[in-house]
């Protein structure tokens, strides 16, 4: 049996990632898990029993059972070729222990073009124990590797605080900034800001509260929420709520942001967390990461490319909404459970 493991995830008070963590212990509350301290961002999970903050000198007095890296974009190309061997030497120099077991759960690959970056990270997986990816596309690169498998993302394994039958008559809308780290799209950051700002105005216009959400503020997703708000007359302000994801404020943050009644989402997990709760989503696909989802998942309903917001009329990015499509989650959350496999298999 594996006691101690060490985990490694992005740190960063981002919403996603930090409930990969909560999920993880969560499902096994046996098992006591180590983190390495990345001040102020691990203070979040002080108040989780079964995880430990650690500094990474006192990190290598221990003794684990297991290395765990959880996570979602792990595998980006860096935009200079010239960088790839360097990106992915600091990527696999964040495995501490050379002696022990060392998984990867919950990661997509790519966006990639250069077969260099293919090949590296082919010959580093093929040393692992187990890789479970979460888009069939994913998988399907590496698929002749043994040790490689896929499954929906982790978030499908969130337990919902409240499943709510009345929302409120509002709209919520994640958004990102276009801070040029990689994997984003080529796409005019004024033209979706403005074009999430016409879709607020429709709504407003119609009787609706909206709320703009912040999912990571590292990130700069509250820059674009200000930037949207700039674009908004000022007389629509009242009907605007600003939520912010601060790392102390889970379940307020969601319970807000899925009280309503439909989801523009450009955040990845905003969109998986509409689905997961029944909500019409209208998702906004910034790199080949969503597109990948929307296939493998079986999503049938509209959705828009970054890059091409400003063309998407607002009857278009209604419909869903309209005709009150929600996918179907059952068969996805009962597969999703075979990201953590190799750890049940353990206990």
């Amino acid at each position: 049996m594996y006691n101690k493991i060490l985990l490694n995830a992005y740190l960063a008070n981002n919403l996603g990632d930090d409930l990969f963590i909560r999920i993880i212990c969560d499902r096994f509350k046996n098992i006591t898990f180590y983190i390495v301290e990345s001040d102020p961002y691990t203070d979040i999970f002080k108040t989780i029993s079964n995880i430990r903050i650690c500094s990474p000198k006192d990190i290598l007095k221990n003794k684990f059972d297991l290395e765990i890296m959880i996570g979602g974009s792990l595998f980006m190309q860096p935009k200079d070729v010239h960088n790839i061997y360097a990106k992915y030497k600091s990527v696999t120099e964040t495995r501490f222990f050379k002696n022990i077991p060392f998984i990867i759960i919950g990661a997509n690959f790519g966006p990639y073009t250069e077969k260099e970056h293919y090949e590296l990270y082919k010959n580093w997986f093929s040393t692992l124990q187990d890789i479970c990816f979460r888009d069939s596309q994913s998988y399907s690169l590496f698929k002749e590797l043994p040790n490689v498998r896929w499954a929906p993302d982790v978030i499908f394994n969130y337990k919902l605080e409240n499943n709510q039958q009345h929302f409120d008559k509002a709209i919520s809308i994640s958004c990102i900034y276009n801070n040029q780290r990689i994997g984003l799209h080529n796409y005019s950051q004024k033209n979706y800001f403005k074009a999430l700002a016409n879709a607020s105005i429709y709504y407003i216009e119609n009787g609706y509260n909206i709320k703009l959400a912040s999912f990571c503020a590292h990130q700069d997703d509250l820059l674009a929420i200000y930037e949207i708000m700039k674009c908004i007359p000022s007389v629509y302000h009242s009907k605007i709520e600003i939520l912010e994801y601060k790392g102390d404020n889970l379940n307020t943050f969601l319970s807000s942001f899925l009280n309503t009644e439909y989801i523009i989402g450009t955040r990845f997990h905003s969109i998986i967390l509409g689905w997961l709760s029944n909500i019409p989503v209208f998702p906004i696909v910034y790199n080949i990461k969503m597109y990948n989802v929307i296939k493998c998942y079986g999503y049938e309903g509209n959705y828009a490319n970054i890059e091409d917001m400003d063309k998407c009329n607002l009857s278009f990015i209604n419909q869903n909404k309209k005709d009150n499509y929600c996918l179907d989650c059952a068969d996805l959350i009962e597969k999703a459970n075979s990201q953590f496999t190799f750890l049940e298999k353990l206990y």
